[in-house]
């Protein structure tokens, strides 16, 4: 019989850094070793906080930043699935975060986009590649970490390290919850236990030495 891939399937060529050694890519990125632009730093380490598709977050606005319900509404449109089947994702905005968001806001506060880019050719924000490019070629971690590696750390070391079940952290990952029958009827956005686990997580990452 076929075997069926996990919901956390990410491919071979998508490695991630253990959580153990994650304060050595934190370091680098605070002391800017890479000598990379502070808009590509700055998405690097807002993707270790909030773990989203790099398509999703390099095309972020800042319209779509509600500080009165301390949320990020990610259009339908920028998440990944059939067309029809897409739905807004959000994402809890955490002091962390809020902290990276006010220091990005110092040089493209006056921009639509929050990731904008004067280098930017073909697209006003920086390129899904960036994040790659940079990690690869001036940090070094060819083989150990991609920008879309970072999905795994919130899978594993929010288990392991922070004790949040899965189906939580599941959610904020947004993938898609249960059978086609739950998806059908179930709702449910959980954002009560998703906000503590996005605290808990964004203090860890501070905590190991992330500094925003």
């Amino acid at each position: 019989s076929k075997l069926t891939k996990s919901k956390t399937h990410i491919p071979k060529n998508n490695p991630c850094l253990s959580w153990d050694e994650l304060p050595e890519l934190l370091d680098d990125l605070n002391k800017n070793r890479g000598k990379g632009s502070p808009v590509v730093i700055a998405a690097i380490k807002f993707d270790i906080l909030t773990f989203v598709r790099v398509g999703s977050l390099v095309p972020m606005k800042w319209d779509e930043l509600d500080y009165e319900e301390d949320l990020w509404t990610i259009p339908a449109e920028r998440m990944k699935g059939r067309t029809r089947k897409r739905k807004e994702h959000l994402v809890p905005l955490t002091d962390p975060i809020k902290s990276l968001l006010e220091y990005i806001r110092q040089f493209n506060g006056e921009e639509d986009y929050v990731f904008w880019s004067p280098r930017g050719r073909a697209k006003p924000h920086i390129d899904e590649s960036a994040l790659n490019q940079h990690l690869k070629d001036n940090l070094g971690y060819k083989g150990r970490q991609t920008a879309h590696g970072l999905r795994r750390l919130p899978a594993t070391a929010g288990q392991d390290v922070l004790g949040f079940p899965y189906e939580i952290i599941d959610r904020q990952l947004a993938h898609a919850i249960g059978d086609k029958v739950r998806q059908a009827y179930d709702k449910s956005q959980a954002l009560k236990e998703r906000r503590a686990f996005m605290d808990a997580w964004c203090d860890a990452l501070v905590s190991h030495g992330l500094k925003v």
